[in-house]
C-alpha cells in the first residue's frame, strides 16, 4: 500500500509541475503579445534567477495582475490546456504500452510533453 502513495505522490509532482510550465508559457505568451523587450534575457544562459524569497517585493506588486489572470485566463482556458496536455500524455502511455506488449501501435508519431527536456 505505501508503494502506491510513492506513485500518487510521482503523479501529483508531474502534475504541479505540467500545470506549472502551461502556467508561466502562457504569462510569457501574455507578455510577448503585448509587447514586452524583456522575455528574451529569461531565456539568455547568462541570466542569474533570483530566488523566490528575493522577489518578496515584486510577488506583493503584482497580486492584482495575478488575480485577473488567475480569473480571466486560467479559470477560462488553462485549466483546459492542462487537460489536454494530459490527455496527451496518456495516449502516449498507452502507446508506449501497447508497443511493449507487442503491439504495433498507431502510426508511430509520438505526443511530445511539452515539460519535458
Amino acid at each position: 500500500m505505501l508503494n502506491e502513495f510513492v506513485g500518487l505522490r510521482d503523479i501529483l509532482v508531474a502534475v504541479s509541475d505540467n500545470s506549472a510550465a502551461l502556467a508561466c508559457e502562457s504569462i510569457l505568451g501574455l507578455l510577448d503579445q503585448e509587447g514586452c523587450q524583456d522575455i528574451e534575457k529569461l531565456g539568455a544562459k547568462e541570466f542569474k534567477y533570483p530566488t523566490y524569497s528575493d522577489l518578496k517585493q515584486n510577488l506583493a506588486d503584482v497580486q492584482s495582475a495575478k488575480k485577473m489572470f488567475l480569473r480571466r485566463f486560467w479559470k477560462a482556458s488553462g485549466r483546459e490546456a492542462i487537460r489536454a496536455t494530459a490527455a496527451a500524455r496518456l495516449a502516449e502511455i498507452k502507446k508506449q504500452e501497447t508497443r511493449a506488449v507487442g503491439g504495433s501501435g498507431d502510426n508511430g508519431h509520438d505526443v511530445v510533453d511539452p515539460c519535458r527536456e
